[in-house]
């Protein structure tokens, strides 16, 4: 795949849609399926524990977002793009119906092969603290080949995203078309030597065939400031008793 990019390797991507091929419908059944809540028996338990747990236990949330201008409100200020296969452009669809607000739409015009480009930004970060990705992905439908977007992470060593350390990024999302779908990379701890990070807005052309577009909107990026230590097997922010 053909990419812009100084960087040694790709964000890697999970597929999450995929188009109709062959009158089968797409396969989600990697989709994580919906259950229902048990709550906790709280008569059980003290109010201080209750507290406690409450208060030691509260799920994840970002301090503040690094990005500048992650709604479009009015324009696509603040990001940028390589090359001259690539661009941003405003766009009035929001992901919320806002006639107030737009969303980035994210063009790849190469022609050749496929090709992986992308709009970005780059922004200063804390080393060894835990950072979430999220933001809201439209496939427009009636385009010319299969087309495909993700968020990525690329982390750097210095500022100004320069020496870079690696990578991660969201699902690959390529299906339903004309639906705003949420996505989300995985809670990514920045490595110890990184000072800033790169936030892609990616845009794939997954087969020849012209131009395509993605649009994205309400993007997050931030150091978690809660998280229940599950993903690594460790339950030290957890505790029974109140402070």
């Amino acid at each position: 795949m053909r990419t812009h990019d100084n960087t040694q390797s790709e964000v890697g991507c999970r597929l999450v849609g995929r188009r109709r091929a062959r009158g089968r419908l797409p396969d989600l059944s990697d989709h994580e399926p919906g259950g229902e809540r048990k709550l906790p028996r709280w008569r059980r338990l003290p109010l201080a524990t209750v507290l406690g747990l409450v208060l030691a236990a509260a799920p994840w949330s970002a301090a503040q977002n690094l990005l500048v201008n992650p709604d479009f409100d009015t324009d696509v200020a603040g990001w940028t793009t390589w090359g001259t296969d690539v661009s941003i452009v405003w766009n009035p669809e929001d992901a919320y119906g806002s006639p107030a607000s737009g969303s980035g739409e994210v063009i790849n015009s190469y022609v050749g092969s496929a090709s992986q480009l992308r709009a970005f930004q780059c922004v200063s970060v804390v080393g060894g603290a835990l950072h979430q990705l999220r933001g809201k992905v439209l496939i427009p439908s009636g385009q010319p080949t299969i087309q495909g977007g993700l968020l990525g992470i690329w982390w750097y060593a210095e500022e100004s995203c320069q020496a870079w350390i690696s990578s991660a990024g969201s699902p690959l999302v390529v299906w339903p078309e004309d639906v705003w779908i949420e996505i989300a990379a995985p809670l990514s701890e920045a490595p110890i030597a990184a000072q800033s990070a790169r936030i892609s807005l990616e845009v794939f052309q997954l087969a020849p065939g012209g131009t395509v577009s993605v649009l994205y909107d309400d993007l997050m990026f931030g150091e978690v400031l809660f998280a229940d230590g599950f993903e690594s097997g460790d339950t030290s922010a957890w505790s029974a008793t109140g402070p």
